[in-house]
């Protein structure tokens, strides 16, 4: 479509065999809040193509009860904002970026109980995201709070990430992969995740890691890791 400025509000959304909402192509600009968002088979919220810009997530009550694979998943969008939302117990990610999702914000959520990521970005344009003040809990089932995988010059700052204790993954708070470059990562408090606070693998260059708290209370196993090729 190429519309906008929709709002969508306290409605119940769920059961769906694809996604629970879907904003697609030059679709912008549009309101959605308020909404208990569930159980449907790929994403609550799809934000996808070129255009589907501007959007305002916020509010809402994402449960995967085990069908729901993300809460929210932007692909090729831009300058989106995911806030105070409440996501948990999805089949992969709260909220996922993937391709060349730029300049979007997610701030101030509850993300809690999915089954491998809190916040994966993913892939080499999903850049220069603001991921800030939200409180990610694994809860000994999610494996990793932030997970970075090809994506560069992101700012994640004042997150509380703890919790992240699967034995049979390499649980960590934070996890930089192969490619992940020049972010800064600033004042976050992880503790209590299993491996590490803090991973960089493989080939990973330039990130700033400045003023966190990285406490091993709860059997972290390492405060920080680096392995792999710099």
């Amino acid at each position: 479509s190429t519309g906008g400025r929709n709002v969508i509000t306290n409605s119940r959304i769920f059961g769906h065999t694809q996604n629970g909402v879907w904003m697609a192509a030059a679709d912008r600009t549009n309101f959605v809040f308020g909404n208990d968002i569930s159980s449907n088979n790929q994403a609550g919220i799809l934000v996808s193509d070129v255009n589907g810009d501007g959007n305002v997530i916020s509010k809402n009550t994402f449960r995967g009860l085990g069908y729901q694979d993300n809460g929210v998943t932007v692909i090729d969008a831009d300058a989106n904002v995911v806030t105070n939302n409440l996501f948990t117990g999805m089949t992969v990610a709260g909220v996922n970026f993937s391709a060349s999702a730029t300049s979007n914000r997610v701030v101030g959520n509850t993300i809690r109980s999915n089954q491998s990521y809190g916040i994966r970005l993913n892939g080499s344009d999903a850049d220069m995201n603001n991921i800030t003040a939200n409180t990610i809990n694994g809860r000994r089932v999610q494996d990793y709070g932030i997970y970075l995988n090809g994506a560069d010059g992101n700012i994640i700052a004042n997150n509380t990430i703890f919790g992240h204790t699967n034995a049979s993954f390499n649980s960590a708070g934070i996890f930089f992969d192969t490619g992940s470059d020049s972010n800064r990562v600033v004042g976050n408090p992880v503790y209590s995740n299993y491996d590490a606070g803090a991973w960089f693998n493989g080939t990973v260059r330039a990130n700033v890691f400045v003023g966190n708290s990285l406490d091993g209370r709860g059997g972290q196993g390492r405060g920080m890791y680096i392995s792999g090729s710099y």
